[in-house]
């Protein structure tokens, strides 16, 4: 039976995601209390990142390094501070400022706390795939949406949060011909290679039946973008087709497509998502701007549903 707080389910979000930190950071305190050790899992963020630096850091330093409030920093740092982990001093090109940087005990400490990190990082890859194995990157993009759209914001402009992603189905089909005519000009639609012309009319069978997936984008129930993630092989995925009506462009719909795809990928426990976006949607400015890489010349690219330069080709590692 559910709780309240999760019965309540997007509203109680936020409430959420801290009942979780909350249990996690018990859980880790209970973990040092076990090894005799010292130190408080709340204590990771700050302390991590003394640890990696080379010189001491001023307090607006390590709050812009972790994205967290000052006060949450100056906070930590006294409890770090009160059990001889840190040495805080004046710094002496602002006297308003103080620098901060592991004490001997701290470094002492550092090395005490490693294993029981590289024990709590197998645990918690465990938890989050339980979840979802793309979580760590759905994070990511709660931040990013959260930073380029805050709630309040979005409150005042509803029209955002009605792009849905979603998966194939044969009623689907004809949105799907109609975003290809409409993306692509007809001389680039008559230079296609047969492979490319039975893509286009059979998506069911290029993608759903070969193991891959075919994703579109849906706005106040209008299709306005796909997405085609063919499969290769056992541990490689192909991003075809992926188109976006020319007004609903720039809107991060591209964006969206492509997030979900490769959390599809990760599901399907895949390691490689290659990519040859079209150059007429000046599609590898988005696939760089998403993590997508031009392969190293060691890479063997495998054959790719196109005919291709290998300069054009974009590889993420899932």
């Amino acid at each position: 039976m559910k709780d309240l707080i999760s019965s309540l389910g997007f509203l109680a979000g936020a409430t959420r995601f801290r009942r979780i930190s909350e249990k996690m950071y018990l859980d880790g305190d209970k973990l040092y209390q076990d090894a005799g050790v010292d130190f408080r899992a709340s204590w990771f963020s700050v302390f991590f990142t003394l640890a990696q630096a080379s010189a001491p850091l001023r307090v607006t330093e390590i709050a812009d390094k972790i994205d967290f409030t000052h006060v949450t920093v100056n906070k930590i740092l006294k409890q770090l501070d009160d059990v001889g982990l840190v040495e805080i001093n004046n710094d002496p090109n602002d006297r308003r400022a103080r620098s901060v940087s592991l004490s001997t005990l701290g470094k002492q400490r550092l090395l005490e706390v490693q294993p029981i990190w590289q024990a709590v990082e197998l645990a918690l890859r465990q938890v989050f795939d339980f979840g979802h194995p793309d979580l760590l990157n759905s994070l990511s993009r709660i931040e990013d949406s959260l930073a380029e759209l805050p709630v309040h914001v979005r409150i005042n402009q509803p029209d955002t949060a009605k792009v849905s992603i979603i998966d194939y189905y044969p009623a689907i089909k004809p949105h799907y011909s109609e975003l290809v005519e409409l993306c692509y000009p007809q001389e680039h639609l008559r230079a296609l290679t047969e492979q490319d012309r039975w893509r286009l009319q059979y998506p069911e069978r290029v993608y759903q039946e070969q193991g891959g997936f075919l994703l579109f984008a849906r706005y106040q129930q209008a299709i306005v973008g796909c997405c085609g993630i063919k499969r290769l092989g056992e541990q490689d995925f192909e991003c075809l087709d992926l188109i976006v009506k020319p007004d609903f462009r720039h809107s991060g719909i591209g964006r969206q497509l492509v997030y979900r795809a490769v959390a599809r990928c990760k599901e399907n426990q895949a390691s490689r998502l290659w990519a040859q976006a079209p150059s007429i949607n000046k599609g590898h400015d988005l696939f760089e701007l998403l993590g997508f890489v031009e392969p190293a010349s060691s890479v063997n690219i495998p054959e790719l549903t196109a005919s291709h330069n290998r300069s054009r080709v974009r590889l993420l590692n899932l």
